[in-house]
This record gives structure tokens, C-alpha cells and sequence, in this order.
């Protein structure tokens, strides 16, 4: 789903691609009130 902050993250360290893994996930839910 958040394939983008995955490829943003591999960038980074594998902890930091968690993180921004679950603030995009959190963004898009929060951004996409059908869900």
C-alpha cells in the first residue's frame, strides 16, 4: 500500500523505513476518511 514511503525508507536506515513506513500508512488513513 505505502510502496512509495517503502522505496523512501530503503533509502535510509531499515528502522527509519519503519517509521516512515507507519507515518505514511497513518497519513493515508487519516487523509481517507472511507477506510
Amino acid at each position: 500500500m505505502s510502496d512509495r514511503g517503502v522505496r523512501m525508507g530503503a533509502r535510509m536506515r531499515p528502522d527509519a523505513m519503519a517509521v516512515a513506513g507507519a507515518k505514511n500508512m497513518i497519513v493515508l488513513l487519516a487523509a481517507s476518511p472511507d477506510s
